[in-house]
Formats: C-alpha cells, structure tokens, sequence
C-alpha cells in the first residue's frame, strides 16, 4: 500500500498587486514578477484553505467526507492556537473523526507535507488525506520593503493523497536537512514567545538598501538566502536521487 497524489488544486485571492506600483522595470525585469494575489484584510489562513480544498473536491469530483485526516502548512496561521486546520474541518464540516494537524514551514513545506502523508498513509494511520498550504505573507510585510515585498503574494494549494495498492511507489524518496543558525536571514524579530508584542514596542527603520520596516515585520536578506541556496540544494538534489535510485537524465 503506497501514498499516492491523486489531484493538486489551488487558489488566488482576487485583489492583484503589480511591481510596476513599486519598483521600476529593471527590479521586474530580474525577477520576472509582474504581479502578486494579496489577501483581503478579511481573508485569513483557513479561509483560503477552505477555497483551494473546495476548489479541488469540485474540479476532480473528490467526495469531502472521505477525508480522514487534514495537513495544513501554512507560517501564517488564524491564531497561535488552537491551530489552523481544526477551522478547515470546522467549515467543510468534516466528521470529528477527522484527523488534524498544522505544519509550521515556509518554502520547504510541501516537502514535508508530503513526507508527513507519506508516513500517516504507509503505516495505516490515514488513507485519505487533505493536504493544504496556505501562505498570507503580504500580511506580515511593509508595503516599502523593497526587498520583499515584490517577490511573495499569497495563495493556497490542496492536494489529495491517497493509499493505492494498485501502483507503484511514487513519493519514494525524502533528504532533509536542518540549520537553524542563520534564523536571522528570513524571521519576525517580535512574533511568539521570545519577544511578544505587548512586551516590546513596535519600531519602524530603514535598513541599509532604504527597505522600510518594523520589528514587527517579515525580514529576509534576500543574498544570504540565494547563498545558501546555492550552497546547499545542488547536493540535497544529488542525494534524494541517489536513495531514489534515480539519475539526472
């Protein structure tokens, strides 16, 4: 018995952010980001998840109350706790039988929501499950931080992943890797229990490249991160070939 993905849909919010608004061609022309979705102030978390889940049961005729447990990725969750994928069961109103729990990653996210449906599938724990990630990072960033601003909007996606004893194994092959040290090259320096709002005031500066921002908001150093990128995946690809037997040709 293998997990399978059987469908993938997503969803965009309607308001639409153009870099031309902020940046001059040269930045666009770089990057190749014309545009962004950005949430509503309305919109959180699960209701996006709630869009791309119901999105995907239309789109593949996928019956909802076959879904024995949810995944929901998402940095950006409606409230630090309860977590965020008990709303999703909550308003597709799923039986309480349903299985639920929130993943905590940004990029590398899909990744481990796909390991983590993997293991539930594999071992007998799920056999139908609904994997969301939900990412509002517009939120979190100054509309004059010029570094970041132009590179991340918001969306959500849904994935159905199944047990299939009919097929082969397709998610074969997982390489993680962990270094917490440069935490300061992409984090919100007052955001959880090291330093809680209420407990230090909000400060607003402009950094060297004249990014405005504030100690409540997302920072990235776009250069470390591309750094480490460079660095570090080329041989996280070789290696998750290598134990997928697997070649790059």
């Amino acid at each position: 018995m293998f997990a399978k993905i059987k469908a993938i849909s997503s969803y965009l919010p309607e308001t639409v952010e153009k870099n031309s608004e902020l940046v001059d061609k040269r930045f666009i022309k770089k990057l190749g980001i014309v545009e962004r979705h950005i949430a509503t102030k309305e919109e959180s978390a699960s209701d996006i998840s709630i869009k791309a889940a119901e999105k995907l049961f239309a789109e593949y005729n996928i019956d909802k109350n076959e879904t024995d447990f949810i995944l929901l990725c998402t940095q950006q969750p409606d409230y630090l706790l309860p977590h965020t994928a008990v709303f999703v069961q909550d308003k597709l109103n799923l039986a309480h039988s349903v299985g639920s729990m929130d993943i905590n990653l940004g990029c590398s996210g899909y990744i481990y929501g796909l390991a983590t449906a993997k293991g539930l599938i594999e071992t007998g724990v799920a056999k139908k499950i609904l994997f969301i990630t939900s990412s509002l990072y517009s939120k979190y960033i100054n509309k004059k931080d010029l570094a970041s601003r132009p590179i991340l909007g918001d969306g959500a996606t849904a994935t159905w992943i199944e047990a299939d004893k009919n097929s082969e194994e397709s998610l074969r092959a997982f390489v993680f890797g962990t270094d917490g040290a440069g935490y300061k090259d992409l984090y919100i320096p007052v955001s959880g229990s090291r330093f809680m709002p209420h407990d230090v005031p909000e400060e607003f500066y402009t950094d060297e490249n004249n990014n405005y921002r504030s100690n409540y908001e997302f920072v990235m150093d776009g250069k470390a991160i591309a750094n480490f990128i460079l660095d570090k995946v080329p041989k996280l690809v070789d290696d998750v070939l290598n134990l997928a037997n697997l070649t790059r040709a």
